[in-house]
């Protein structure tokens, strides 16, 4: 998995951000305004890796952080700048995505795709 995770922060290197990160921004965007826990969970994070995760995006203006409807209970919104961000990243997603996919064959990356679902079955399963 290493070798893909350094496949992809590669592409995104333009943008500044690592593939973790630009994970973190995609949730928060889809399920946003979110709470922490929340974004952790879509994420597969445990709470204070979350929380480690989302501290550079909010320095950068990325994301931001309100209190929510308890005072423990943390809202991540995406910002204008990390919807721009996202716009960015579109694209070089798109170039790793088929420089993996033709360097797996069709074949291997579907198997790969399976793996993975059933990876993140197993871990909520577990869960």
């Amino acid at each position: 998995m290493r070798a893909v995770t350094n496949h992809f922060d590669q592409a995104f290197e333009p943008t500044g951000l690592k593939c973790s990160q630009i994970t973190v921004l995609m949730a928060a965007a889809v399920h946003g305004p979110v709470t922490v826990r929340s974004l952790a969970e879509v994420v597969v994070l445990d709470a204070s890796s979350m929380s480690r995760a989302l501290d550079p995006l909010e320095r950068e203006g990325l994301i931001a952080r309100k209190v929510g409807q308890s005072r423990r209970d943390r809202q991540v919104t995406i910002t204008e700048a990390g919807m721009e961000k996202l716009t960015q990243a579109g694209p070089l997603w798109q170039q790793a995505q088929a420089e993996f996919g033709d360097a797996l064959g069709a074949q291997n990356m579907q198997a790969f795709n399976e793996i993975l679902q059933r990876t993140a079955k197993f871990g909520e399963d577990t869960a």
